[in-house]
């Protein structure tokens, strides 16, 4: 079996709604509904060039993942890897990574095509993966 058709890892998708709260003033607080669980994928550290866009846009420790379909993410969407290398990760350790592009497909893996998304991690992120995988 080719990595394409089995990518190392397993994550749970999560579409984010920022609600806004009722103490005025711009403050508001994110909610989260599962979409996917147990999904195949491939977090990746991005390469030191070629990322130029997401370091203008002032975004340091970008992620690459990496899926074997299109699952039409974009910024609205969060990613919590969930198991790597097949060890589960503990939900104590689990961390949200938020989508900060579209999907977009990558041919640089040979013949095959993945689709791929840039992440960064949240700040404080373990104890949002806890309120979203424990909702």
């Amino acid at each position: 079996m080719s990595l394409f058709e089995n990518l190392p890892h397993r994550c749970t998708i999560a579409l984010r709604k920022r609600e806004k709260t009722l103490e005025g003033l711009g403050s508001s607080v994110d909610s989260f509904s599962i979409v996917s669980q147990d999904v195949q994928c491939w977090e990746q550290a991005k390469s030191e060039r070629g990322d130029d866009d997401m370091q203008k846009r002032g975004m340091d420790d970008i992620r690459k993942v990496y899926f074997n379909e299109d699952l039409s993410l974009d910024e609205r969407y969060v990613l919590i890897m969930t198991s790597k290398n097949g060890t589960d990760i503990p939900l104590s350790s689990q961390k949200i990574l938020s989508v900060v592009s579209k999907v977009e497909p990558d041919a640089s893996a040979g013949a095959e095509i993945l689709w791929r998304v840039m992440c960064q991690y949240r700040t404080g992120s373990n104890l949002y993966a806890n309120q979203v995988l424990l909702n």
